[in-house]
């Protein structure tokens, strides 16, 4: 990868923050369920209840890993470090699927997050004995594909905003090529199956 001026290095860190899973999943999850049930509220009130149980311990817990040194960056940038993240998020993932079945959540909402613990498992055997996988490109990719039947026009967009935060990451040098296309194809595959299996 060629070096960088400052000003892209500055419009990747701003596309990588703006960007983030933590921001980009909840938005998602509230909008796309607002288009399929047309109750804003309700699509509100659902994204708000997965966020904290899942966003929530997740975010507390890469704050509480900066503060005391345990990490080198928010990007965790070494592998190594992304072990017990993959753990918690995936603890959390379950449990918040398993409130959603107790509440009788949209099938839409259940389905997603059914795609969603399929690929952070599979990111997190990848990360484990391979490489890193940009979860960034992934949860963009995959967001851009549970989009598609539901609004093609925001889709478009959706893709183009995934090729920004794949350009971004891979000028930051947190990614490699390989981790961000193994981020989309771990997205793309688990959607697949979750369809599949609906």
């Amino acid at each position: 990868m060629p070096s960088t001026s400052p000003p892209a290095q500055q419009a990747a860190r701003l596309l990588s923050l703006v960007l983030h899973p933590f921001l980009v999943a909840p938005v998602a999850i509230a909008g796309i369920l607002w288009l399929d049930l047309g109750n804003l509220r309700a699509a509100l009130g659902w994204a708000g209840l997965c966020a904290a149980m899942v966003v929530g311990p997740a975010l507390l817990r890469l704050l509480r890993k900066l503060r005391r040194h345990e990490v080198g960056d928010a990007d965790l940038s070494h592998r190594e470090e992304r072990f017990g993240q993959y753990g918690l998020g995936a603890l959390c993932m379950v449990l918040c699927y398993a409130v959603l079945q107790l509440l009788q959540a949209p099938e839409l909402l259940r389905l997603g997050f059914r795609a969603a613990l399929l690929a952070v498992l599979a990111a997190s055997l990848v990360n484990r004995f391979w490489t890193k996988v940009s979860i960034h490109a992934g949860v963009m990719a995959g967001v851009t594909l549970a989009m598609l039947p539901y609004h093609p026009p925001m889709a478009a967009a959706l893709a183009a905003a995934t090729l920004l935060v794949t350009w971004a990451r891979l000028v930051l040098h947190q990614h490699t090529v390989p981790q961000v296309l193994l981020g989309w194809l771990l997205a793309a595959l688990a959607v697949g199956v979750a369809l599949a299996c609906r």
